[in-house]
């Protein structure tokens, strides 16, 4: 038997691990993650506040797995019918093809801002490591340039910090920012403390409607004794590159806007056309999807009956994603072992927040705790969560630096790729295989290339000289190469990546017609490239 799991947060992985000690070595175990690491989320608010060192925060997969087969890649497609999955392992690579007996869906869900004027352009968010680490630096540039401009309003707009969200990552990453920000202004001599606004926007009448009223209504009161302004009922509407909307007709001018809201399904999970509510998987309470018995899901990404609630769903937490996995795993094996299922119940033993400043909350077993033992608590209770001695190890060391020694505020430039870069290939290079996926538009600037095509036992070839150009049928018709390319002499190429590709052919009329033209000339097109095969996939096919 082969068990494929997608995905490699809390549910996937500890679905992997509780798998691996129930089946041994008698089945193959595979896990497949766009990261080769293990991020423990409710970490990434001290990553934002660079209380944690990014590499701390995560675990490496292999070794957090070990026994397991972990594949480096990124999921294109799911074939239900024949079993298998689809994966890029590399850009530009060729197709893989994964077969499965079992599959795991665990993907988690993937931040949307399309919803929103102006979000996706502007907005920040807080789901992975890298979106921690940009928040970081973004924050820390704020204040260099607060502190060296005399523009009121540019000071104005970098020292306005708006999180939408008054959730648990919402809370504690506007109160670990809040104590950041507080604790760097030693270095930054020419900020007044008091020209910092900071404000948590949430669309209910209270914050951390997770937890009981009371602990709800004395993290508001902290949070405002440090000079947070929570504004609830309310809810963000739009974004410009330096303010933001409300539904109150309200607008705030900042440069910074931190969004936990707002998550839809993985592009790869909307066309493979599986059941769908509220925006997640349907599941039943075997945490199998309907009318699939080799598909399971489970996470975020899922919606699971809990029956210990009635058949209520469970909330997105890490807490019921590693009870999730011990309940599939468990299913898994006796399936295999044809043995019966067992339906996931599962009563929360509570719920812990960390708010900055020493202070927490925690609800344990229906105790209410605030205060600095709820903080204590709540780190506890993580490091005991986190997965390997050593990598608890460094997160107390953390900890313990910054408790003694000031907040580290270096901020590292990114590097931001351009849009365009240049590729050179010698004469005998090959520049793609057949069945390949290409990632952009290629244009020819210096050399001589040639596509080659097998026909059956024919070989139709074509040379490609300065100024063609090949890649636009692949984006377009979101289909595979089926030629090999390759070139005749030492070439130069430039590539456009297919997001910026796309922007270029849906606002600049001249190329959106020339692409069209291109589209409708099918004599051109039957000359250039031809096929003896098609490659059944639902989003991505062999071209013809």
């Amino acid at each position: 038997m082969r068990v494929v799991i997608i995905g490699a947060g809390f549910g996937g992985a500890y679905t992997a691990k509780y798998l691996h000690k129930l089946l041994g070595k008698d089945h193959v175990i595979e896990i497949i993650n766009r990261e080769n690491y293990f991020v423990f989320q409710p970490l990434l608010p001290e990553v934002a506040s660079g209380i944690i060192n990014i590499q701390d925060a995560v675990l490496p997969i292999r070794l957090m797995l070990k026994g397991i087969d972990v594949h480096f890649a990124e999921v294109l497609d799911i074939d239900k019918t024949k079993q298998c999955v689809y994966v890029a392992e590399s850009p530009d690579a060729k197709l893989a093809e994964i077969p499965y007996d079992h599959l795991v869906i665990a993907t988690g869900l993937e931040p949307e801002l399309s919803m929103l004027p102006g979000f996706a352009e502007h907005a920040l968010v807080m789901k992975n490591l890298s979106d921690a680490y940009l928040l970081r630096n973004h924050v820390i540039e704020c204040l260099e340039n607060s502190d060296s401009s005399k523009d009121e309003q540019t000071i104005l707009k970098n020292l306005t910090f708006v999180v939408g969200g008054g959730g648990f990552s919402g809370v504690e990453t506007i109160g670990e920012l809040q104590e950041m920000i507080h604790l760097a202004l030693d270095f930054y001599p020419h900020i007044d403390k008091a020209s910092i606004r900071m404000i948590l926007v949430h669309s209910g009448d209270r914050i951390l409607p997770e937890m009981g009223e009371k602990l709800s209504k004395y993290v508001r009161s902290k949070l405002e004794s440090r000079g947070i302004e929570i504004i609830t009922n309310t809810m963000l509407t739009g974004m410009t590159a330096d303010a933001v909307e409300l539904n109150n007709g309200d607008v705030i001018h900042t440069h910074t806007v931190v969004s936990t809201v707002g998550n839809s399904l993985p592009e790869m999970l909307k066309n493979i056309g599986l059941p769908t509510e509220r925006g997640r998987l349907v599941v039943d309470d075997k945490l199998r999807i309907s009318s699939y018995p080799h598909l399971w899901a489970l996470g975020d990404v899922a919606l699971v009956p809990n029956a210990a609630t009635g058949g209520s769903p469970c909330p997105p937490t890490a807490q019921f994603a590693v009870q999730q996995a011990r309940c599939l795993a468990a299913n898994i094996a006796a399936e295999i072992q044809n043995r019966p299922l067992t339906a996931f119940s599962y009563k929360p033993r509570g719920a812990l927040a960390s708010i900055g400043d020493y202070s927490g909350v925690a609800e344990i077993k229906g105790v209410r705790i605030s205060g600095f033992i709820a903080w204590v608590l709540w780190r506890v209770i993580y490091l005991a969560m986190f997965p390997g001695a050593v990598a608890r190890l460094r997160i107390m060391l953390n900890w313990l630096f910054d408790y003694f020694f000031p907040r580290n505020i270096v901020h590292i430039q990114q590097h931001l790729p351009s849009s365009t870069c240049f590729m050179r290939f010698r004469s005998g290079d090959v520049v793609f295989e057949s069945n390949q996926i290409l990632r952009g538009l290629y244009t020819v600037v210096k050399g001589r290339l040639q596509i080659e095509v097998k026909e059956g036992d024919s070989l139709f070839t074509r040379e490609i000289l300065p100024g063609d150009h090949f890649g636009e049928r692949t984006i377009e018709e979101k289909v595979l190469t089926t030629g090999r390319l390759v070139a005749l002499e030492e070439s130069r190429l430039m590539f456009i990546a297919r997001s910026d590709f796309i922007k270029l052919r849906d606002y600049l009329p001249v190329l959106k017609k020339y692409i069209a033209s291109l589209n409708s000339d099918a004599s051109r097109y039957s000359k250039s490239i031809r096929s003896g095969h098609t490659l059944r996939m639902p989003g991505v096919r062999a071209r013809r």
